[in-house]
């Protein structure tokens, strides 16, 4: 549910709901190029964000998200992961508000995306991925990854890269995994989930068409 970033935590425990509460209230406030930035990015996803467009916009992205040519592995995490945090602002509730209104929707659109794509690809999967739940994207191990992702450009269907290649997020390659020391191999399930997942959309712009050409696509690279 795209709300400009942020996120809601639910808990019955009353001591870990005073310590979120304490993190919560210690964000700094947003200053004017968060703000500009977020609200850039909600402009993009309600009037520009199409399957036809996601690899146009997926690259943009990642030339706007990629650091300075001199950024170590570290200072890329702390910009992606640990300083985007701030106090959420109104018009971030506000937006978080009006897709929250819209859950059921939203859910009961992925958990049919997620039906359809287990008919095809419940043995690629992992279990919890193949029983009628709520997903952000159905996963699928794929062994001829990088060669799906380019014919998915090509022909502009909507794939989910992340991982790209290594699990650490949001780390591409090997060499600035190493610099934080993470060594290939030190995690072996994780390296190979890392090289083979690929994720299946299950937004509402996903309709049945787009779905068609997904699999179709995903099925010529099974083995």
């Amino acid at each position: 549910m795209p709300a400009a970033s942020g996120g809601i935590a639910a808990t019955n425990d009353a001591k870990l709901a005073g310590e979120i509460h304490r993190y919560r209230d210690a964000l700094r406030a947003e200053g004017f190029p968060v703000r500009l930035r977020l609200r850039t990015e909600v402009a993009l996803h309600q009037h520009l964000l199409s399957p036809s467009r996601y690899w146009t916009l997926y690259g943009l992205s990642r030339r706007f998200l990629s650091g300075s040519p001199g950024e170590t592995a570290g200072t890329a995490i702390a910009n992606e992961v640990n300083n985007t945090a701030h106090a959420l602002s109104s018009f971030r509730i506000q937006q978080g508000l009006k897709w929250l209104n819209r859950l059921s929707a939203i859910a009961a659109h992925s958990i049919e995306c997620s039906a359809e794509y287990s008919k095809y690809f419940r043995e690629y999967s992992v279990p919890a991925a193949t029983d009628g739940t709520f997903l952000y994207y159905f996963p699928v191990r794929i062994r001829q990854k990088e060669e799906l992702l380019r014919k998915a450009e090509e022909q502009k269907v909507e794939l989910i890269a992340w991982p790209v290649r290594n699990p650490i997020f949001p780390l591409d390659n090997d060499a600035d995994a190493v610099s934080l020391g993470y060594k290939p191999g030190m995690c072996p399930q994780a390296d190979r989930m890392a090289r083979e997942l690929v994720g299946l959309p299950t937004e509402e712009k996903i309709d049945a068409a787009h779905r068609q050409k997904i699999t179709s696509l995903v099925t010529r690279y099974l083995n």
